[in-house]
């Protein structure tokens, strides 16, 4: 059991916490109009799920059957991307 400086350690850590989601926020803030503008021109949802590996989903695909979805995963770590699965 770590006695005394367990505090200091805790602080410490929200700080690194703190200061990564400063990060991701404000790499964020750039990234999400963009991704945004991509979703409405494509139709699609994007998200990441995996690291380097985006799902895409497409809603509406048939008029006839408009609850009917089709996606897929797309790994984007190394050029040409590949597609993983389709749903």
């Amino acid at each position: 059991m770590v006695r005394g400086g367990g505090g200091e350690i805790l602080t410490a850590l929200h700080k690194e916490k703190k200061k990564d989601q400063n990060v991701l926020g404000h790499n964020a803030s750039y990234i999400l109009p963009q991704l945004s503008a991509w979703e409405n021109r494509l139709s699609c949802t994007i998200e990441g799920v995996e690291q380097n590996r985006l799902l895409i989903c497409f809603a509406n695909v048939c008029a006839l059957q408009p609850q009917d979805k089709i996606s897929f995963v797309l790994d984007i770590a190394a050029e040409p991307f590949k597609g993983l699965s389709e749903t």
